[in-house]
Parts: structure tokens; C-alpha cells; sequence
């Protein structure tokens, strides 16, 4: 059933127009991880580019419970972040690369 929404709208939106960015590199480990933005951003990309999954958590300390990131994978979220915590299984690392983006 056709809903009349235009293609364009029912695309992913990665990020909104943003007036700066930081890039992060964050080296995950099995205990909780944390890299801390300059600023609030507001869009995040965050892609997992080692060989192991890891947990993602936003402002808090992450555990395995947190949301799951494949190795090769990546989650784009548009929500006011200043902190990223991450966590791998045990014996088990990754590496986290970010970018966020805030608005002056």
C-alpha cells in the first residue's frame, strides 16, 4: 500500500547540518572504556573497526547488556552525547572510532 511519502524522506538520516566535529579513537577493552567530547554534541557515527563486538552505552558505564556493535559495523545516532563508554567480552578488544558533531 502506498503511504505518499516521498523516497527521500523514508531514508536514514546519518547526521543533521552541524556547525563543527570531533573525531575520537577509543582502544576497548574487557573493563569500561570512556572517551569524553570537547563539547554536547548531537549526532553521533561510531564505527567498530576491530575484530571483536563491543557494548555501547551513552553518559554511563557500559556492561555487556549495553547495545551490541558487530566488528565492521556502525550506529549513527542524533542525541545530545558529551561521554561514550564501551566494553568487550572478556579477553577480548576492539577499537571504537568516532566522529560527533555539535552545533555553536
Amino acid at each position: 500500500m502506498a503511504t505518499g511519502a516521498r523516497d527521500w524522506d523514508k531514508t536514514t538520516k546519518t547526521f543533521t547540518t552541524g556547525q563543527g566535529c570531533e573525531q575520537i579513537k577509543i582502544s576497548v577493552s574487557d573493563t569500561d572504556s570512556v572517551r569524553t567530547f570537547s563539547k554536547t554534541v548531537y549526532s553521533v557515527l561510531i564505527y567498530n573497526g576491530g575484530s571483536s563486538k563491543c557494548y555501547v552505552n551513552f553518559e554511563e558505564q557500559a556492561t555487556t547488556n549495553n547495545f551490541c556493535l558487530e566488528p565492521g559495523t556502525a550506529l549513527s545516532i542524533d542525541v545530545p552525547v558529551s561521554s561514550i563508554h564501551a566494553i568487550c567480552d572478556s579477553g577480548k578488544s576492539t577499537v571504537l572510532y568516532v566522529i560527533g558533531v555539535w552545533y555553536i
